[in-house]
């Protein structure tokens, strides 16, 4: 055989081999699943800074305002021994006074009503036998002039005691010239002549 012939058929082998290959691998490549894409991780959001609470600035509270008869029970003056101990009297201290309304006023107002004072020591002796004896009023006075508070310390009789609170719960004062409210001490002695001396103030 002619050698061109057999370096045609050499040729024509190599060819089909080299088809044949390349059509097997296409068909591996087109059968062989691919892969799946891997998802990258999503970045966590960036979280915003927290602000620190800030701290409430601690106030000390304010404290409670003395009671009446602490603050003002050390200026109130107790009342002179009576000039005449023979007889039934209502003598008067110095009364303590905070607050809008002079001294004076206080002390006029209160005593303008001495025969109620003495009326009521009239009853009370009917009720009880009544013996001498000193009634502190604790007294507070609103700026319009109207008594809103109103208590006693006292060694006197209850029935004594009851009637003259009465007496003074119902009292109009001038009003405060600041409009602030007015605290009183007042102390007053009830004279019995024949109920012995007046007991120790309480």
């Amino acid at each position: 055989m002619p050698w061109y012939l057999v370096v045609s058929v050499v040729v024509s082998v190599a060819v089909g081999v080299g088809t044949y290959v390349t059509i097997r691998d296409l068909r591996r490549a087109s059968l062989t699943p691919e892969a799946p894409a891997r998802a990258e991780p999503l970045a966590a959001p960036a979280r915003a800074p927290v602000a620190e609470p800030t701290p409430e600035p601690v106030v000390d509270p304010e404290p409670p305002p003395a009671p009446i008869e602490d603050s003002l029970e050390r200026l109130a003056v107790d009342p002179p021994a009576v000039d005449d101990p023979s007889k039934d009297k209502v003598q008067f201290g110095t009364p303590a006074v905070g607050g809008g309304l002079a001294r004076a006023e206080v002390e006029r107002t209160i005593r303008r009503y001495t025969t109620r004072y003495e009326r009521c020591t009239r009853r009370a002796s009917e009720v009880v036998r009544l013996r001498s004896g000193t009634l502190r009023l604790l007294i507070t006075i609103a700026p319009d002039g109207v008594v809103s508070q109103l208590a006693a310390r006292s060694d006197v009789a209850p029935e004594l005691e009851t009637c003259v609170l009465d007496t003074i719960r119902r009292l109009r004062f001038d009003r405060s010239p600041d409009g602030t409210t007015t605290r009183v001490v007042y102390p007053i002695l009830f004279w019995r002549a024949d109920g012995g001396d007046a007991a120790d103030p309480p």
